[in-house]
């Protein structure tokens, strides 16, 4: 009698193992509720072509690893490989996206690609990814991985490293790929056959190889941040300063790049030595331009995905999970600024407010204080917490009740109790 399997490169999850994913993605839902992301749910199945043209045609997951078929009227499809392009392609859809305006999205499901199994890598696998659409701000690139490392920190992970880089954008990467593609053509002899055939058309594929002949090669290349212009030496630099603020330690490591093409500016990977050579559990960037490219307004936009079979693999989630993540969500809260406050000053206590259990956000457009404020009132946010230099300086933060009108001061750590009296 035929014994059937499961396919290759997929598995089942039995009932005790049901129990500990349906533990993470219970205290995920919470974080990013708090945090003020919703869910969006895409189709399995996208137009084949939305994928080439947002991954890259020149890339593995869309030469050799997305599984593609016509459907009975001969249509090309394709299952997805990955969850931004959905996402994307959804927002746009919909007229999700406008000028000044700040969306901010999740989604969780499975995404395949025909790649060789192995340890935290399947031909079907899960992810959880997160994205903010509508802001070239560096806070939102800060509050991608904030809210990263909270997740990370909720499923019980604690041994792992923010690693982080900049790729330039459209005016100064074409002198990066000038001077990359000289070195590659200098060593080209020392490459894979793969390798050598896709530096022509996009040298950056190189750097992403996993293969040790290439590796070696990639090690001595020319790196993204010596050719940044100033505007993205600033970004890169702010970026820096809101993680320093907030006390998230990363090391910059200029050979990451990711597998995928619409990446500019900030991009950043999380490993776990508890993963060995596939030691990735958490990455993502900046896409500024996808938008565009699939036929959107110019929308610049982050985001990242995580890989649920690795986070489990690495974490300990049947045991822990932060008392964060148990707090279901309360009183929502926005923190505003005043001209001349920095925007990290806002993170921090926004951050700080949401370690609370608060649903607290903050401006992520460089708004002035009075477009600030009608944001909040807009979402139905009564309390808003006003940083003014003054305030700083004397160690205070101004709370404004939206609905009263009224205002009071009170110190840091007051905040919690009145908020909650309020």
């Amino acid at each position: 009698m035929t014994k059937y399997n499961s396919p290759r490169g997929t598995g089942d999850l039995l009932p005790e193992d049901v129990l500990i994913w349906r533990k993470l993605e219970s205290s995920f839902v919470d974080i990013l509720a708090l945090c003020g992301y919703g869910e969006i749910r895409t189709p399995l199945i996208e137009q084949r072509e939305l994928f080439i043209r947002s991954i890259g045609s020149t890339t593995d997951i869309v030469t050799k690893e997305m599984y593609d078929f016509q459907d009975k009227k001969g249509r090309w499809l394709a299952l997805r490989p990955e969850g931004t392009a959905g996402v994307v392609r959804a927002a746009i859809e919909h007229g999700m996206l406008g000028t000044g305006k700040v969306v901010k999205l999740f989604y969780y499901g499975p995404m395949y690609r025909y790649e060789r199994p192995q340890k935290g890598r399947q031909r079907e696998f899960w992810q959880l990814g997160i994205e903010i659409l509508g802001t070239p701000h560096p806070s939102a690139d800060v509050e991608i991985i904030e809210v990263s490392v909270a997740l990370l920190s909720a499923s019980g992970l604690s041994d792992f490293t923010i690693e982080l880089n900049s790729l330039g954008c459209e005016k100064c990467r074409p002198l990066y790929r000038d001077a990359l593609l000289y070195y590659l053509r200098k060593n080209k002899n020392a490459l894979c056959d793969d390798c050598r055939e896709r530096m022509e058309k996009n040298p950056l594929r190189v750097l992403d190889c996993k293969k040790e002949q290439c590796r070696a090669v990639v090690r001595a290349a020319p790196h993204t941040t010596d050719y940044l212009c100033d505007e993205c030496k600033n970004h890169f630099d702010e970026v820096q300063k809101g993680l320093d603020k907030l006390q998230i330690h990363y090391v910059l490591n200029p050979e990451i790049v990711r597998g995928l093409d619409y990446y500019s500016r900030t991009t950043f990977e999380i490993k776990s030595c508890s993963l060995g050579a596939q030691d990735a559990v958490l990455a993502g960037g900046r896409y500024d331009y996808l938008v565009g490219e699939l036929g959107g307004p110019m929308t610049p936009a982050v985001g990242m995905a995580l890989g649920m079979e690795r986070l489990v693999l690495a974490a300990n989630p049947a045991n822990t999970i932060t008392d964060a993540a148990k707090r279901r969500v309360s009183k929502k809260v926005f923190v505003a600024r005043a001209p001349g406050v920095p925007w990290q000053e806002a993170a921090q206590i926004n951050s700080y407010l949401r370690s609370l259990g608060f649903r607290s956000e903050y401006d992520l457009m460089d708004r002035t204080l009075k477009s600030q404020l009608r944001q909040a009132d807009s979402a139905g946010t009564r309390h808003v917490v006003i940083l003014g230099e003054d305030e700083i300086e004397q160690k205070q933060l101004r709370i404004r009740d939206m609905k009263e009108g009224s205002e009071i001061l009170v110190s840091k750590l007051e905040l919690e109790s009145v908020l909650n009296k309020e």
